[in-house]
């Protein structure tokens, strides 16, 4: 399942629209295949101190130690 949880404060990013739609693209799909196709994702985005924050979030098993 995917969860969005959005601001409700607009902010202007300065990104190419492709880019930006690879970005959380990937991030998605990398979590998606940690939670081998099943679990919940979380996708967040909030203004914070004048930063635009993007989390992304799954339960998945993450990453073995060998490989950190």
């Amino acid at each position: 399942a995917v969860h969005l949880v959005l601001d409700n404060h607009p902010a202007m990013v300065m990104i190419h629209r492709s880019e930006r739609e690879q970005v959380v693209m990937n991030l998605a799909l990398n979590s998606i295949q940690a939670m081998n196709h099943r679990g919940d994702l979380f996708l967040r985005c909030r203004v914070h101190d004048g930063l635009i924050l993007l989390e992304v979030e799954d339960n998945g098993s993450g990453i073995d130690a060998e490989h950190l």
